[in-house]
C-alpha cells in the first residue's frame, strides 16, 4: 500500500487497533487519528516513509497499550504529551530522526514494559526519573548524542536490559553497561592543583609587595622625625644665643 494516511480513518470510532506497518505509505501522520479514543490494542505506522513531527494530538490515545511509529523518517521532538498515554506499555519510537530530550513527562509511563528510542537524535542527560520505572524489562536509547553519567540503579543496574552503547559523550559507573567509565578522581586533582596553584601565586606577590611597604613606611617615619630634629637644634641655638647675650649684660651690670 502506497500513499499518504487518510485522514478519514477517524471516522472508524469503533477500532481498538490500526496496524498499517510495512508499506510504503509517505507524508505526515493525520492528528486526526488520534482523536479515536477506542485504540486500545495497539497503534502500528512502524517501516514506511512517513515524515513530519509527531502530532501534539497522541497525547489522546489515553487507553492505548502499545505504540510503534519506528523506521520512518520522522522529525522533531518527542511531544510531552506522550506521557498522558497512561496505560502505554510498549513503545518504540527508533530509527527516525527525532531530537531534543527524552521527555519529563515520561515519568507518568508507570506501566511502561518496553521502550526503544534508539537510533535518532535525542540529546541531553539520560533522566533520572528512569530508575523509578520499576516495570521497565527493556530500554534502548543507544545510538543517539546523550551525555554525562548513566544512573545506576533500577533498570540501570541491569546491563542486559538496558542498551546505551553509541552515546559517545556517556560514562558509567559499572563497565558492563559498554561505555567509558566516569572519572570522578582527575576534576578533583585539578581543583586541588587549582588552588595550590593560586596559593603559591598570592604567597609570590605577598614575598615581593611586603619589602616594598616596610620600605615605604620606614621612609615616611624618617620623613616625620626631621621637622622635629631641624626644631629642636633651632631651640638650642637660640638658647644658646640668649645665654650668651645674659651673660654679657650680667657683666656689665
Amino acid at each position: 500500500m502506497t500513499g499518504p494516511i487518510p485522514s478519514s480513518l477517524e471516522d472508524c470510532k469503533q477500532l481498538t487497533t490500526l496496524n498499517l506497518s510495512s508499506n510504503s505509505l509517505y507524508g505526515g501522520i493525520p492528528r486526526e487519528l488520534f482523536s479515536i479514543s477506542t485504540l486500545s490494542v495497539g497503534f502500528d505506522l512502524s517501516n514506511n516513509k512517513l515524515t513530519g513531527d509527531i502530532p501534539f494530538e497522541i497525547g489522546g490515545l489515553i487507553n492505548l497499550n502499545s505504540l510503534s511509529l519506528s523506521n520512518n523518517r520522522l522529525s522533531g521532538e518527542i511531544p510531552s504529551t506522550l506521557g498522558q498515554c497512561l496505560l502505554l506499555e510498549s513503545l518504540h519510537l527508533e530509527a527516525n530522526n527525532l531530537q531534543g530530550s527524552i521527555p519529563d513527562s515520561f515519568i507518568n509511563l508507570k506501566g511502561i514494559t518496553v521502550m526503544d528510542l534508539s537510533q535518532n537524535n535525542l540529546s541531553g542527560r539520560i533522566p533520572e526519573f528512569l530508575e523509578s520505572l520499576s516495570s521497565l524489562l527493556i530500554l534502548n536509547i543507544s545510538f543517539n548524542d546523550l551525555e554525562g553519567p548513566v544512573p545506576g540503579g533500577g533498570i540501570f543496574a541491569k546491563p542486559n536490559d538496558v542498551y546505551i552503547q553509541g552515546n559517545n559523550k556517556l560514562c558509567a559507573t559499572s563497565p558492563d553497561l559498554q561505555v567509558p567509565q566516569c572519572l570522578t578522581s582527575r576534576p578533583q586533582r585539578k581543583k586541588h592543583a587549582y588552588i595550590l596553584a593560586v596559593l603559591v601565586s598570592l604567597a609570590s606577590v605577598a614575598a615581593v609587595t611586603m619589602p616594598c611597604v616596610a620600605v615605604i613606611i620606614l621612609k615616611k617615619r624618617r620623613k616625620g622625625k626631621q621637622p622635629t630634629n631641624q626644631s629642636l637644634k633651632k631651640l638650642k641655638n637660640f638658647l644658646t644665643a640668649h645665654k650668651n647675650t645674659l651673660a654679657s649684660y650680667s657683666y656689665r651690670s
